[in-house]
């Protein structure tokens, strides 16, 4: 890639995060977003591990930093932990379909890289 493609695609990049920031934002200071403290809890067990592979495979800290301020997050808020809805049958049919998957995935990668 030129480098001045590059450039200019960092700076497109970095003022769509900064205009993110700022609705979110504003939609935090009118009252109509309410962070859920549960799913960065959530977020966090779930990027320790990749961070660790991540850190073992690459040398990059990102994803456990990210994880751990998830999981610090949602530990210090779990007061404000909301309830999770009640799953209905389809919903659970899905997440075991998406389970099976991934996990035929993980099969697949497994037999193929450690013959």
């Amino acid at each position: 890639m030129n480098t001045n493609t590059s450039f200019n695609l960092s700076i497109v990049i970095g003022l769509i995060i900064i205009g993110f920031l700022v609705v979110l934002y504003v939609q935090f200071r009118k009252g109509k977003y309410k962070p859920n403290y549960r799913l960065f809890f959530i977020l966090g067990t779930t990027w320790i591990p990749v961070g660790v592979v991540f850190y073992i495979t690459t040398g990059n800290v990102g994803f456990f930093i990210m994880g751990l301020i998830f999981l610090i997050l949602g530990l210090v808020n779990k007061d404000k932990w909301e309830e999770p809805d009640p799953e209905t049958t389809r919903q659970r049919k899905i997440i075991i379909a998406a389970l099976v998957i991934g996990l035929l995935v993980l099969g697949a990668f497994l037999f193929k890289y450690l013959k």
